[in-house]
């Protein structure tokens, strides 16, 4: 009998009731959620379980850290530690370059703010199981 593997997600979001929020729904959805609040962080969090048996199998990051790294500047040093990352991109601002092609800038995919529990749970299926 196969073991199940933990899907570890990490999100980047500045604002601590989104972290504590989407890391609650995330965990209803069957992942083990993991929070920081800026790009340095999630770097740090990223490189600890990058090399255990359940590395993340995705991350969500915010666009727009003020007075932090974003999105993205964050993910041009997270994809020079691991090129295969599958990062997705949230933001407010639906009309930003980076959010109109996400796959420009690195990312697997984007998610506009404010997005429903259903949204946030097929994109990250989608990014996890693509």
């Amino acid at each position: 009998m196969p073991s199940q593997q933990t899907q570890n997600v990490l999100l980047m979001d500045d604002d601590k009731a989104v972290c504590e929020l989407i890391t609650e729904i995330l965990e209803m959805g069957g992942y083990q959620a993991y929070s920081s609040h800026d790009g340095q962080q999630a770097i740090e969090q990223y490189q600890t379980l990058k090399n255990s048996e359940e590395p993340f199998s995705a991350v969500i990051m915010d666009l727009n850290i003020p007075g932090g790294n974003g999105g993205k500047e964050t993910i041009k040093t997270l994809l020079g530690i691991d090129e295969n990352a599958k990062v997705i991109v949230s933001s407010g601002n639906g009309a930003d370059p980076v959010m109109m092609n996400p796959s420009a800038y690195g990312f697997k995919a984007a998610i506009a703010k404010p997005y429903s529990i259903k949204q946030l749970l097929a994109v990250v299926g989608a990014v996890v199981n693509g």
